[in-house]
């Protein structure tokens, strides 16, 4: 009797692929056979005498083997980075046959196992369970032109440089992501500052001999025909119109909006005006440097 042959076999193999290398998972050993001496169990080396009964029964033959993704590969895989100036692991996932499985999940024969880690800055705000949304841009039509514009307390930071929600990400990145814990609202007075809008033309001249500075706005904002303030908000969407206002040149009588002159009673209320030592009038000109004189007699 040849007791080799009464071995059992060996389970199913399963080979599966992982990242692309091929592993051979070897099924469960088939089983030693059982030998009976007299109706007890007893091993080939046993000592047997005359009118012993030897039974000897093939052994089982071995099981398919069952093996999870944890038990071949380890703990799921993290994408190190470096958030707000500490050490962050971001958990990626595996995939199995193209789907998204846990750990604990089951190997088939011929599965396709790959590790999928965070790819975009969206991607690792949602394994951090931070709102994406939050940081999208508001998309507007300004002038005519559509923007997309982000506002200055939402931009997220790559390695020190502005990056957008599908900028991709990469191992040991350094990544600088804005803590706030309300949703952004944009005013108009955020559009005109993110666009770099020269918002009003300036000018500083001298009033007997006392520097002083004029300002007068250079644009209108408009929705849908509505005059709006620099504190309106703005939405998603939003059409804005720009008017110019006037020419954006200065006469001496501005200087009376925002200076006071005070008449002594005593006087004859005689008014004289003199531009840079020239005798000028209210509706005169005016321009960055000059020096204007009131006498009052």
């Amino acid at each position: 009797m040849d007791i080799a042959k009464l071995y059992g076999k060996p389970g199913l193999a399963k080979i599966v692929t992982i990242q692309q290398k091929v592993t051979t998972i070897p099924g469960e050993l088939g089983h030693a056979p059982t030998i009976l001496r007299n109706g007890e169990t007893t091993s080939l080396h046993a000592v047997i005498q005359a009118n012993d009964e030897i039974v000897v029964m093939p052994g089982e033959d071995g099981k398919e083997v069952t093996v999870t993704i944890a038990e071949i590969y380890g703990d799921v895989p993290t994408l190190p980075l470096l958030i707000n100036g500490e050490i962050a692991e971001i958990p990626g996932y595996f995939l199995q046959n193209g789907k998204r499985i846990k750990k604990e999940a089951i190997l088939n024969d011929r599965d396709i196992i790959t590790i999928q880690y965070p790819e975009t800055i969206k991607d690792v705000l949602n394994s951090l369970s931070i709102e994406p949304k939050t940081f999208e841009p508001i998309m507007i039509q300004f002038a005519g032109k559509e923007q997309t514009l982000f506002h200055p307390t939402q931009q997220i930071l790559l390695n020190k440089t502005k990056s957008t929600l599908s900028t991709r990400v990469h191992r040991n990145d350094s990544l600088t992501i804005p803590e706030f814990n309300k949703e952004i609202e944009w005013t108009l007075q955020h559009i005109v500052h993110t666009l770099q809008i020269e918002e009003e033309k300036r000018i500083q001249v001298f009033f007997n001999d006392e520097l002083i500075t004029l300002t007068k706005p250079i644009f209108q904002y408009y929705r849908e025909e509505a005059l709006l303030t620099k504190e309106a908000k703005i939405y998603n969407g939003d059409k804005i119109t720009v008017k110019s206002i006037g020419d954006g040149l200065f006469i001496l009588q501005d200087i009376f909006a925002v200076q006071e002159v005070i008449i002594p009673e005593n006087s004859r209320k005689q008014i004289e005006l003199y531009k840079n030592g020239q005798q000028t009038g209210f509706a005169e000109q005016i321009i960055d440097g000059d020096k204007i004189q009131l006498i009052i007699k």
